[in-house]
Parts: C-alpha cells; structure tokens; sequence
C-alpha cells in the first residue's frame, strides 16, 4: 500500500496534529496546509504528517545552494510512528523523484537533530532565522539509493572464497614470515588469513556490539544502506563486494565482531611454546584467527579449541575437516586439531598436558555472539558473577591442564560495561596462582587523523602469565 497523502477533507485532522505541537509550529497555518493538500505536498499516515515540496530550480538556502529536483521537508509532525513513516517518505517519495532530500531545523533542536542523523541525514549547511539571532542547520540526505537492488543482488557480502581462493590465502599465511610482527613489545597488524578465516563464519555480521547496529542491520535497512553506500563513495567508489563490507563496517553507529589475527597468533605460539614444539590449548575458540596461527605455526603440534557456540563450532569444524588437507595439498603438514562444543569453565584439559593456552575470552557482555544459554554472559550476567563463575573456573582450568613451565597468554580489555575488566583479570590471575610475566600490546585498527607523531594504533593488552612453579 503506498503512502497516503492527505485530502481535502482530513484538513482538520492534520492541522489538529501541528497544534498538538504549537510550542514547535506555532506558524503553521490552515490555509498553508489546505494549498499544500491540493497540490499533494502533505503526506497523512499512521498519526504523522509530513509536508514538503519539490524545488524546480536550485534555491539558496542559508549557505549552501540547493539543487533542483531536490525534495524539501518542511515539516514533520510526530505522532509515535515517526521513524517508520520518515523512512517510507525516503523511500516511496524522495528516491522517485530523482533528488535529494534537504530540511532544516532550529540547532538548538537536539531532539530533532538527533532523529534526522539517525535516519541517515548529515549536516552539509547553515541557516538563521529572526535576523540571524536564530541559529539552524540544514541537512540532507542522498535520494537516489544507489540502485539498492542491484547491490543486494549478490546478497550480503560474506567472505565466501571458494577452494583456489583458500589454497591461495592459506599458502600466502604459510609463507609469511610471522615471526616479525612482534616488535617492542606490541603485536603488530598483518591482515593474513582473515578471509580465510571468516569465509567460515558468516553468522559473525549478526552479532551485537554492545548497542551499536550490526553490519547485517545496516544492510537490510534502505535507509541506512543507502546513507552508508554514499559517505563510502567520499573515499572512492563502492564497486565491489570488499567495498560495500567495508561501507558497512565503518558506518556511524555500526560495528562488527573480529577475528583474532593468525599472524599475531602464529607469533605469539612462536614466542612461547618451548624449541620443540607444543600443544596449545584455546578456551575461547570464537572465529577460528587462532586455530588458523596453530596451523601456520611449526611450532605446534596439537591445537585444542573449546567455544559452546553452535553456529560457531559448525565454522570450526569446517575449518578442521578442510584446512589440514590444504595444508597437505601444499607440502606441509598440519598439526593435529581437536574441538569440544563447551564452555571453557566447564572443560578441564588433562593434567599437565597443555604447553601454552591463549586465548581472547568474551569481553563480559560487549558481543553477544548467540542467544544460547551456554553463553557466558547469560550463565553470568553481572561482573562479578562472570569474573568469578566463568574467569576464575577457566583459569583453574588452565592451571589444571599447564605444564608447570607452561605460558597463558590473554587478550582481554575494559568495556563500557565492564570498565575494570582487565585490572580485575590480571589481580585474579594472580589470585589463582599465575605468576605475571609480561604485557604485550595488541595493535588494532588504524585511527584516522593521527598527525603528531604517536602510534597511529589503538592497542589492547596481553597478559602473559606462566604457571607457578608451586602448582
């Protein structure tokens, strides 16, 4: 059903709905709405009203010229459906017609401000009314939608390599000289093997972030793809599969999960398994970057992984069956791999059987990787719970299945939720017997903008505990 535009007789009804709002439209007349009706520039649905017109010529609007063709909101009156029907007029009026959307608003309006940025809008002006002493803005937001159907035609962009694809990546991991990444103490960035890694994972676009959108929500919202697609086009055209995944990624209020680097994790297996070789345990398997820096790795002999995700140990077992026969296609020979659907607390590996365990546990809630009742945040679901019900018993675990000159190695960091995180992981370690080695720092992604000469990185740290001699 297409969107109603109101008539001559429903006059009242939305003249009714600005005077609700009079504090914010008190300049809203009857006979402006009666001519705005006549010639269907008033929208009526679900309890909004929408008024707006389509500008024949570019028109100065406060600083910025606005071009013809372009749809001009001029008012938008609230009644508890506003978002839904704001994104229909986006959709059904706006992308029709061949321009862009433009608007302004009172910048002292933060309520306002705040429901048009959501919905996909940016600043790109100012304007002032009552002879400048009024201050206001003028936002936009692109009409066109950047032929969504055509870009969904592949449907969302997973990494999805097919078998040349996985012996090229794999064979490129293998010969990558791991052993330099670590430098000065921080585990530097290399990106082999994460494509790899997450071709057998595409449930990891789904995964909360705290409260941020998922990249698969961004996707599946014209609005938001849209919007994404165009700020994605100020950095270069939005042409490939790899380019709408990063659209999605680095969206405003959007965020994805990762995979732990296989690199990093080759090096770090490198730097402290013994000269011989070893097995390495992981208590948090997640998305494979580690299972893959076991493989890559001739230090290793056996990798055991643990995680109680179903979705994600289907990806796992995928990566076992497959990988291990790549890696003899090439030449090499792969360690041995072993998996349990199981929460790290609840497994126990055999008595001093385990060389190094590393890992990057759940940061408490911050990534809800699953619903299922394993998951650690819902068996825990406050701090302390989940520091002392999952932590403690994973890593008495882990001192369990150490050799007593064995190495566990955490990546673990505060979030909003949990601030203290890592300050109260590192105190409990040492509760449970671990003696502190080190701390390394995890290098993360790129932050723009860096111009002073400091690292132009955000780092997490690494704990690298080894086993009391007493235990």
């Amino acid at each position: 059903m297409r969107m109603h535009y109101a008539t001559s007789d429903e006059l009242r009804r939305v003249y009714g709905l600005f005077a609700l709002r009079c504090d914010i439209f008190p300049h809203v007349r009857q006979d402006v709405l009666r001519r705005r009706i006549d010639v269907q520039q008033c929208i009526l649905q679900e309890g909004v009203a929408i008024t707006f017109q389509q500008y024949k010529k570019r028109t100065p609007v406060g600083d910025i010229d606005i071009p013809a063709k372009s749809i001009v909101l001029h008012q938008i009156v609230n009644g508890g459906a506003g978002g839904k029907v704001f994104d229909r007029f986006c959709k059904e009026i706006v992308v029709p017609s061949g321009g862009d959307l433009y608007l302004t608003v009172r910048k002292e309006n933060r309520t306002a401000c705040d429901f048009y940025e959501r919905h996909g809008m940016w600043s790109v002006g100012r304007v002032a009314w009552s002879g400048g002493t009024l201050p206001g803005l003028v936002y936009k937001k692109a009409g066109d939608y950047m032929n969504l159907s055509s870009v969904r035609t592949q449907g969302f962009p997973v990494y999805a390599l097919d078998r040349r694809q996985k012996m090229e990546e794999l064979r490129l991991l293998l010969r990558f000289d791991h052993t330099c990444i670590i430098r000065d103490g921080v585990v530097g960035q290399s990106m082999h093997g994460l494509a790899l890694a997450n071709t057998y994972h595409p449930h990891m676009w789904s995964i909360k972030c705290g409260k941020m959108r998922t990249p698969q929500e961004v996707y599946s919202s014209d609005t938001l793809l849209s919007d994404a697609l165009k700020r994605r086009e100020r950095m270069g055209k939005c042409e490939t599969q790899s380019d709408l995944r990063k659209a999605l990624k680095i969206y405003s209020g959007a965020q994805s999960v990762s995979s732990f680097r296989a690199s990093a994790a080759a090096a770090l297996y490198d730097r402290y398994l013994p000269s011989e070789g070893g097995v390495v345990y992981d208590p948090s398997a997640g998305f494979g970057g580690r299972m893959l820096g076991a493989l890559s790795c001739r230090k290793v002999t056996r990798y055991i992984g643990v995680d109680p995700s179903l979705k994600t140990m289907d990806g796992l077992r995928a990566m076992s069956d497959e990988l291990p026969l790549l890696m003899q296609g090439l030449g090499y020979e792969p360690p041995a791999i072993e998996l349990h659907q199981r929460g790290s607390e609840d497994f126990r590996p055999e008595r001093e059987s385990i060389d190094c365990a590393m890992s990057s546990p759940p940061f408490f809630n911050c990534e809800k990787y699953s619903t299922e009742k394993t998951q650690s945040y819902i068996k825990f679901p406050t701090p302390e719970e989940w520091m002392h019900g999952f932590i403690k018993r994973t890593l008495d675990n882990c001192r369990v299945g150490l050799k007593r000159d064995g190495f566990l190695v955490i990546n673990i960091a505060g979030v909003n939720s949990y601030p203290t995180l890592a300050k109260d992981f590192l105190a409990l370690a040492l509760q449970c017997g671990f003696r502190h080695r080190e701390t390394l720092k995890l290098a993360l992604s790129a932050m723009p903008g860096t111009r002073d000469g400091s690292s132009p990185f955000k780092h997490e740290p690494i704990f690298v505990f080894v086993k009391s001699l007493t235990g």
